[in-house]
C-alpha cells in the first residue's frame, strides 16, 4: 500500500484519466499502448499523463523489452492500493489540499455516474435481448464493532485484488468503492 503524502500526488490523481491509468498499472507491468487499448484511448494522449504519475511517484518504470527493433517500456503502479496520510489535511496547505481532494472525489464520482448512466441507457436500447448482466448500486451506512473492522477491511481489500485480476475474456465491469468512517475518531479528548 502506498500512502499519499503530498499535494502533488493528490493533483496527479485528481484527473479521472490518470486515476484510471494508475488502476490499470496496478494490475502489473504494462506498456502505455496496453493501457491505452484497455482504456480506449490513444497512446500519445497518455504519455503526458504517465509523466505526471511518474513524477508524483505513483508509477515507475518496471523494465524494458526489445520487440521488432524497438524498445517497449513497461510501467507499474508503485502500489496496488492507496491510503491518504491524514496529516496531509493539516497546516497551511489544508484548504487547497481539501479542495483538490474534493475535486478528485467529485471527478471519480462523476466518471462512475456517467458509466452507470451509459450502461442503463444501453440496456434500455437492448432490452429485447434479455441481458443477464447485473448492475449493483448501493449506498448505505453501517456500524462495525472495532474488533471486526480489521477483518471487514481485509475482506474488502482482498475482494478488490481479486476483482482487479484482469482477463482479456469476460465482461468489463466498473467499480467505485469507498469505505470510510462517517465521524472522526473522538478518542482525542474532543
Amino acid at each position: 500500500m502506498l500512502t499519499v503524502r503530498t499535494l502533488g500526488q493528490v493533483r496527479a490523481l485528481a484527473d479521472p484519466l490518470r486515476a484510471q491509468m494508475f488502476a490499470a498499472f496496478a494490475h502489473g507491468p504494462r506498456t502505455t499502448k496496453h493501457v491505452a487499448d484497455a482504456l480506449g484511448a490513444s497512446p500519445t494522449k497518455l504519455y503526458r499523463h504517465l509523466a505526471i504519475l511518474e513524477r508524483a511517484g505513483l508509477v515507475r518504470r518496471a523494465h524494458t523489452k526489445r520487440k521488432r527493433g524497438t524498445v517497449e517500456q513497461y510501467f507499474v503502479a508503485a502500489a496496488r492500493r492507496l491510503a491518504v496520510d491524514p496529516t496531509l489535511f493539516q497546516g497551511a496547505e489544508r484548504d487547497e489540499t481539501l479542495a483538490r481532494f474534493r475535486m478528485s472525489i467529485g471527478k471519480w464520482m462523476d466518471a462512475a455516474a456517467n458509466e452507470m448512466l451509459q450502461t442503463v441507457q444501453h440496456r434500455a436500447r437492448c432490452r429485447d435481448r434479455g441481458s443477464r448482466l447485473k448492475m449493483v448500486v448501493s449506498r448505505f451506512a453501517t456500524r462495525i464493532p472495532e474488533t471486526r473492522l480489521p477483518k471487514v477491511t481485509k475482506q474488502l481489500e482482498e475482494w478488490m485484488v481479486d476483482a482487479r485480476q484482469s482477463s482479456r475474456k469476460g465482461v468489463a465491469y466498473g467499480c467505485f468503492l469507498c469505505f470510510y468512517p462517517l465521524q472522526p475518531d473522538r478518542d482525542d479528548g474532543d
